[in-house]
């Protein structure tokens, strides 16, 4: 969120009420190179383990990941296991999500986290190993 001096939104207000000039509203914004940014700021998610380290090629797997900043909800949360987006996303805390592993080649990928901040580095600790396989797991009950 962008924070702006009491006496600036008072004057922002009042600009678009009064359709005034618009060098009046060139104040209007956050940040102070002239106007604010589009973008957010915050810490991209990181990555610390995921369990389990592998899973059958066909996907299913539910998988833990824990980390930081993974935000305060599942808005905005998305999961990869390499460039393939995960079959469902369950948000459970900052620093733990679970992610079900969508169908890959047997081989290893990096699970990446992004959130309206970022998306996480590959690091060790994301690496992904499908191996061949039945069917995927039974979903929990």
């Amino acid at each position: 969120m962008i924070s702006m001096n009491p006496s600036l939104r008072r004057v922002c207000a009042l600009s678009v009420l009064a359709v005034l000039p618009i060098a009046l509203l060139a104040g209007c914004g956050g940040g102070g190179g002239g106007g604010g940014s589009s973008t957010p700021s915050g810490t991209p998610p990181a990555i610390t383990a995921i369990d389990p380290v592998n899973g059958a090629s066909t996907g299913g797997s539910i998988i833990t990941i824990t980390g930081t900043n993974f935000g305060t909800s599942s808005a905005g949360l998305s999961v990869k296991f390499g460039t393939t987006t995960a079959a469902s996303v369950t948000y459970i805390s900052s620093t733990t999500i679970k992610a079900v592993a969508p169908p890959g080649n047997v081989g290893v990928v990096h699970i990446l986290v992004s959130t309206e901040f970022g998306t996480s580095t590959a690091v060790n600790a994301d690496r992904f190993t499908y191996t061949t396989g039945g069917p995927p797991p039974p979903p929990p009950i």
